[in-house]
């Protein structure tokens, strides 16, 4: 008799740990699920926001490059200015691209890290040209440099007006909508 209720339990124990184990895993795959989706959303969320400030930082390096290096005494403050929201609108997108995880993005994967990337080589490009113009003291670029800063704008402004802003208020290239929506 003994015996036979030792058995009786242990398989009601097996059938409660397996049906236990089962519960757990269900949401523990139901929460990595939910995690993934808000890591997706977050780095969009991240993507709209460097677009806008990226429309930002076009707009002000249209500027200074728009300002002829013949008035650099006369416009100094104005070229300073607009240097300075373009390096601080760098540092901005570089916090945003930082914070962007691409392990939970699928098979964009590959899209995500290009995109990191480029966006990073981005910023070194004005950090560079702000570790120039501080050891210079001086506003002159070269043509090679002046080319570098218009691939930036490009980068940035898919559509430029006659005087080079943008007219629109997304980055060309990269899909600002939601992950419900890229379904």
């Amino acid at each position: 008799m003994k015996k036979r209720n030792t058995k009786k339990y242990l398989k009601r124990i097996i059938v409660t740990l397996l049906f236990s184990y089962f519960v757990y895993s269900t949401f523990i795959n139901l929460d990595y699920r939910n995690h993934m989706k808000q890591s997706q959303e977050q780095n969009y969320q991240h993507l709209r926001t460097i677009s806008a400030i990226g429309d930002n930082l076009a707009h002000r390096l249209v500027e200074f490059t728009q300002i002829p290096i013949e008035q650099e005494d006369e416009k100094k403050a104005e070229l300073f200015d607009s240097w300075r929201v373009v390096s601080s609108e760098s540092r901005s997108i570089y916090s945003y691209l930082s914070r962007m995880s691409t392990l939970h993005m699928e098979d964009e994967i590959d899209d995500w890290n290009l995109l990191q990337y480029s966006l990073f080589r981005v910023d070194m490009f004005i950090d560079g040209m702000t570790i120039k113009l501080l050891e210079n003291r001086s506003y002159r670029i070269s043509d090679e440099e002046k080319e570098k800063m218009d691939a930036v704008i490009s980068v940035y402004c898919q559509q430029r007006g006659r005087k080079g802003v943008c007219r629109n208020r997304k980055a060309p290239g990269i899909y600002t909508g939601t992950y419900a929506d890229y379904r």
